[in-house]
């Protein structure tokens, strides 16, 4: 399979799986010599390709933490952040409590328990959508240019990286043209 990719223009820098035992011991007894590690040098490259399990649990603590820690500052990163970031969700509570009056939202999937979730809560998928979500992610960055409220861009613009991340991840497609040219728009190691 990494042939195929290799064939046409990318190259293989992660390798994805869901948590289950089976994907946990192929990788540990096939491709890291018995000793699960996070990451493989590929033969051919000489580059890492790493091992990722299970996107979902990866998105909760992207959000888990977003929501805990409150603020991130986010350094240069290619073609998703080039002038990095500095991302603070009290920006988008900020956003949901001007919104919160008004019969349109553009940030429509915000809720009060996204915000604020209990702990049980903190393990649902459905909030950190929510958060980390297209319309989320449109409603910061609209109002950053016509709210006068230009410090919002910034978590806006993480929150566009973690989409993208996530809809690399999460992709549900067996065509391998459709991940193809979903990395050459998102200009992904293509050549």
């Amino acid at each position: 399979m990494i042939d195929i990719v290799r064939s046409v223009g990318l190259n293989v820098v992660a390798i994805s799986a869901d948590n289950a035992s089976a994907n946990r011991k192929f990788f540990a007894d096939c491709l890291c010599q018995g000793v699960l590690t996070t990451s493989v040098i590929d033969s051919e490259t000489a580059q890492p390709i790493f091992l990722i399990f299970d996107p979902v649990h990866d998105v909760k603590n992207v959000y888990n933490n977003f929501q805990a820690q409150k603020k991130f500052n986010c350094s240069e990163f290619a073609a998703f952040l080039p002038s990095g970031c500095h991302a603070d969700f009290q920006y988008v509570a900020d956003m949901y409590h001007y919104e919160a009056s008004s019969a349109l939202k553009k940030a429509h999937r915000l809720t009060p328990a996204a915000l604020n979730p209990k702990s049980i809560e903190e393990t649902s998928v459905a909030l950190a959508t929510s958060v980390l979500a297209e319309s989320t992610r449109d409603a910061l960055q609209y109002y950053a240019a016509y709210l006068d409220k230009p410090e919002w861009q910034g978590t806006g613009n993480f929150i566009s990286a973690v989409l993208k991340l996530w809809n690399i991840m999460n992709v549900k497609s067996c065509s391998l043209s459709f991940v193809i040219h979903y990395c050459r728009v998102l200009q992904l190691g293509v050549n």
